[in-house]
C-alpha cells in the first residue's frame, strides 16, 4: 500500500472510531485497552481521544448556550403572557353602600347588595346594579350577566340583575344579546326588561331615574309597589314583608339614607303602615278606613 492509500486508510479508522464513540457503541474507556498497538496505531487513536473531547466540549457549550436561550425565551414568554392576561377583581358591595371605580373605559358605579368582577373590558355582573360612564376606550365594553350579553358601544349604560330580572337602559349606544339568540340594539333612552325567558322594550320618561345611586339617590320609574320594595330589601339588607299590599305603579326620587324607614314610608298609600319587627326585619299592614255612623 502506498503512502497516500495508507493515510487515506487512516482517516477513515479515525472517522469510523469517532463516529462509534459519538453513537455510544464504544465507550472512550475501551481505548486503553488498545495501549499495546504499535506506535503508529497510537498516534491515531490518541488524536480520536483529542478530537472526541473537542467534540464533546463543544456539544456542552452548544447545550449550555442552548439552554440559557431556551430559560430566557420561556421568562420572556410568561412575562408576556401574564401581562397578556387581563387582572381581574371581584367586589361584594355591603347594603347600604356604593362603590364608585375609575376604570380605563371611563367610570363605574356598584350599587349596594351587588356582586361583580371586573378586568380593563370585561364586567360580569352576577348579582346587583352597576352604572356605566364610558367616555374613554373606543373599544365596546362586554358586560355579562346571568341571562344576556350587553356590549356598550358607547355613551353611559344602567344594568340591574336581581333574581332572574333584569333591566338595561341606555344612554348611548348598547347592544344586547338576549340568550343567544336575539340582537337587540338600544339607542339613547332605550330600556330593555327581561327575564330568562321573554323581553320587552320601552322609552325611559325622563334620564333623572337612570343610576341615580351614582349620585346618591334612590329612585324608581313607573314600577310597582311590590318590585320597588323588594329593590329596597335587597339595597338595605332588610325583609319587608307583607300579606297583601297595593299592586300600584310608582315613581319618585328620594335621598339616600342610612335609615330605610322614611324612604319606604313615603312609599306607602293610606292607610298601609309601616311597623319594625327586628333589627333587620319590617313589616307593612293594612289598617282598614272605618267611618263613624250617627
Amino acid at each position: 500500500m502506498t503512502p497516500e492509500g495508507k493515510k487515506q486508510e487512516n482517516e477513515q479508522f479515525v472517522r469510523r472510531l469517532i463516529d462509534l464513540l459519538e453513537k455510544g457503541e464504544i465507550q472512550p474507556h475501551e481505548l486503553k485497552a488498545w495501549e499495546s498497538l504499535e506506535k503508529k496505531e497510537k498516534e491515531i487513536l490518541e488524536k480520536v481521544r483529542r478530537i472526541t473531547k473537542e467534540n464533546q466540549r463543544k456539544n456542552r457549550i452548544y447545550l449550555f448556550a442552548g439552554a440559557a436561550i431556551f430559560l430566557a425565551i420561556s421568562v420572556i414568554s410568561g412575562y408576556l403572557y401574564l401581562s397578556y392576561i387581563p387582572k381581574s377583581e371581584s367586589y361584594s358591595i355591603l347594603p347600604g353602600n356604593v362603590k364608585e371605580l375609575d376604570m380605563k373605559f371611563g367610570k363605574m358605579w356598584i350599587n349596594s347588595s351587588s356582586k361583580i368582577s371586573v378586568s380593563d373590558s370585561l364586567i360580569t355582573l352576577s348579582e346587583g346594579e352597576i352604572y356605566l360612564k364610558k367616555d374613554r376606550a373606543k373599544e365596546a365594553l362586554i358586560v355579562n350577566t346571568p341571562i344576556d350579553r350587553v356590549q356598550v358601544v358607547s355613551g353611559n349604560a344602567n344594568i340591574v340583575y336581581r333574581k332572574i330580572f333584569q333591566r338595561i337602559t341606555s344612554l348611548g349606544e348598547t347592544k344586547v344579546y338576549h340568550q343567544g339568540r336575539d340582537t337587540v340594539n338600544l339607542a339613547y333612552g332605550n330600556e330593555l326588561r327581561s327575564d330568562s325567558t321573554t323581553y320587552t322594550i320601552r322609552t325611559i320618561r325622563s334620564t333623572e331615574f337612570v343610576g341615580a345611586f351614582s349620585f346618591g339617590k334612590i329612585a324608581f320609574e313607573n314600577e310597582s309597589l311590590p318590585f320597588v320594595l323588594e329593590q329596597l330589601g335587597a339595597f338595605y339588607g332588610i325583609k319587608i314583608n307583607y300579606t297583601i299590599i297595593p299592586n300600584v305603579l310608582v315613581s319618585f326620587i328620594a335621598e339616600r339614607t342610612h335609615n330605610p324607614e322614611p324612604v319606604i314610608r313615603q312609599l306607602l298609600p293610606q292607610p298601609w303602615t309601616l311597623e319594625k319587627k327586628g333589627e333587620n326585619e319590617y313589616f307593612i299592614s293594612h289598617t282598614p278606613v272605618t267611618e263613624n255612623l250617627k
